[in-house]
């Protein structure tokens, strides 16, 4: 790996050790995440490097563990792309179904038209990235502002984890912006019934009077 993550819950775990020690342990822990190498440690920072050790192990496999993950599933969606237009090219050939051929085309056609985003997200997308999937998905979301809020962040979630799947992020917003809208129409609803009603009592006080 080529990073190591440091919790705010070591703060604790290193607060005996001396500036010195500290810098033992940093060194150290940057030497093991790059080499793997377990480097000797005489003070009582040795003490410490064996549980935040256990947590970049951690994180190293389940990087692996993700990478390796993206990495099937690529490949399966190539495999269902290649059996697919090997199918079509079949049928083509056979001379089969010509008007229901020409249907699927027509529809693929059109959907290319329309849709021109990729299976796979890009990490850092651009600014018309977003605005074509939100089209696509008719998302309730203000692609400048997703833009600009990510961007700001350097992709990264309000835990810290690189951005790795936006379109997910998108469509959460897109609920989100949906929930609020609907809150505030409620709001707005009941205080317009609040008003009429008040308007109405004062009505029939100057009646009666």
């Amino acid at each position: 790996m080529t990073y190591f993550k440091a919790f705010t819950s070591y703060r604790e775990s290193i607060l005996p050790l001396s500036d010195a020690e500290r810098g033992r342990l940093f060194w150290a822990l940057l030497e093991y995440t790059e080499t793997g190498k377990i480097p000797e440690l005489s003070g009582n920072e040795r003490f410490i490097f064996p549980t935040m050790k256990g947590q970049i192990d951690r994180d190293e496999k389940a990087y692996e563990t993700k990478c390796e993950r993206l990495s099937e599933n690529a490949i399966k969606r190539h495999k269902k792309a290649a059996d697919s237009d090997e199918n079509m090219q079949l049928h083509a050939n056979a001379g089969k179904d010509k008007d229901k051929i020409k249907v699927k085309e027509k529809k693929k056609n059109k959907e290319k038209d329309i849709i021109t985003y990729t299976d796979t997200p890009s990490q850092t997308p651009s600014l018309e990235e977003i605005e074509e999937y939100c089209r696509a998905k008719k998302l309730c979301v203000n692609p400048k502002r997703f833009y600009d809020y990510y961007s700001k962040h350097n992709w990264r979630t309000s835990e810290g984890e690189v951005v790795d799947d936006w379109y997910s992020l998108a469509e959460n917003w897109s609920r989100t912006e949906k929930d609020e809208k609907s809150a505030e129409g409620k709001r707005v609803s009941f205080d317009t019934d609040d008003f009429f009603e008040a308007a109405l009592k004062a009505a029939r006080t100057q009646i009666t009077v």
